[in-house]
């Protein structure tokens, strides 16, 4: 990396739970706690409206790369359209000199306006049907869970990641899966090679089921490019979140791949269900959406996410704090509470925090913060500032 920010990802995700609606008991794992926690200084600052001149976009994520923002989007729909165009968008935002965003009268904005889905589907993916994923036989969303996990090669250009769900709605007015509770999962790869302009990375299908269905999703959930050369995979299995490291030129390996079980690193993956309760890492996130970064000022890990319950029932937004990406963890803390209501409102969600246009590209003491708002006719995305204390 040409920088020491290691910035993770924002996730929307829905724990799992037992039968009857149960959450699985957690007895036996050691809950232990790290001491470690910035403590927040005054109030969130608004900062601005994330807005797109062209489209309404759903639950978009950045990752710094090249001196600006890469944002990558679900459903996107032009303004005026009717209903969703692309299922996937990508856009730019710049930034100031100082690394902060470039907000002119109260608005980021993300260009170029696109033409054509940034992720592109498989071939029994409705490749031949609408870009928005939908075809004869339902509808296949292709969602980045993400923001892309970026490699800086040793000419300057990026390889960019980012593992999606196989996601297969038969019924496209529903919201209801044939997929399972862990559908297999794709790797798509982008590449920057610092084109001029707002030209986007070229992105292609790097490997269909890179993970197979009934797998841990590793990635997915979240990740962490770590100071000694790691990149630090979560995943969520039916009860908890568990974590991979694989070198930062290896993501592309599987077999590169170790998983930490049991308190040590092995080369056996573990599996979703009960049988891999020693995989799991207490707290490190709550299930629900959020991201992981990595401070070298604090020398912590940091998980930051909607607080429960449910994708869209709290305006709160918490955090956790770990020594290591394996833990120990702590229990979340209270980071804010994001203003809603409105005539329109339907919910609020896609909770995440953007270390890349922060102090020192996250390295530093304070952390800008976004959430999606559903008003019906469309999406609002907004950014706030949280300052922590100094040490």
């Amino acid at each position: 990396m040409a920088s020491s920010l290691f910035w993770a990802a924002c996730l929307f995700a829905i724990p799992h739970v037992m039968a009857g609606g149960q959450v699985p008991s957690t007895s036996r794992l050691v809950l232990t706690q790290s001491s470690v926690k910035p403590l927040i200084q005054g109030p969130p600052q608004y900062v601005a409206e994330i807005v797109s001149p062209d489209y309404s976009r759903d639950s978009c994520c950045s990752t710094r790369v090249g001196g600006r923002s890469l944002w990558v989007c679900r459903d996107s729909a032009a303004y005026g359209g009717m209903g969703i165009t692309f299922q996937s968008t990508a856009g730019w935002s710049n930034l100031n000199a100082d690394g902060t965003p470039a907000v002119q009268n109260g608005q980021l904005v993300v260009t170029p306006k696109n033409t054509e889905a940034f992720y592109p589907p498989a071939d029994n993916q409705c490749k031949s049907g609408s870009p928005s994923g939908f075809c004869s036989t339902g509808r296949w969303p292709i969602w980045p869970d993400s923001p892309p996990l970026p490699v800086t090669g040793l000419d300057g250009s990026v390889t960019l990641y980012t593992w999606i769900r196989e996601v297969h709605f038969p019924d496209s007015d529903k919201l209801g899966t044939d997929s399972g509770d862990f559908p297999a999962i794709s790797l798509y790869r982008s590449v920057y090679t610092g084109a001029p302009g707002d030209t986007l990375p070229t992105t292609t299908l790097f490997k269909q089921d890179f993970y197979p269905a009934n797998s841990v999703p590793f990635g997915q959930y979240g990740w962490v490019l770590g100071p000694d050369g790691y990149a630090y995979l979560y995943g969520q299995g039916r009860f908890g979140t568990m974590v991979a490291r694989v070198l930062q030129g290896s993501i592309e390996d599987r077999g590169a791949y170790t998983y930490w079980v049991g308190g040590q690193w092995v080369s056996t993956p573990p599996g979703p269900g009960a049988e891999s309760f020693t995989a799991i890492i207490p707290n490190a996130g709550n299930g629900q959406q959020g991201t992981f970064y990595y401070s070298s000022y604090y020398n912590i890990y940091i998980w930051i996410g909607q607080d429960l319950p449910g994708l869209i029932g709290s305006p709160n937004m918490v955090y956790m704090t770990a020594p290591r990406p394996e833990g120990p963890w702590t229990f979340s803390t209270f980071l804010m509470a994001f203003p809603s209501g409105g005539p329109d409102f339907r919910g609020q969600y896609s909770f995440q925090a953007h270390p890349g246009m922060s102090e020192n590209e996250g390295n530093g003491r304070d952390i800008y913060v976004s959430e999606t708002v559903d008003l019906g006719s469309g999406y609002k995305n907004y950014l706030y500032k949280i300052q922590f204390q100094t040490l």
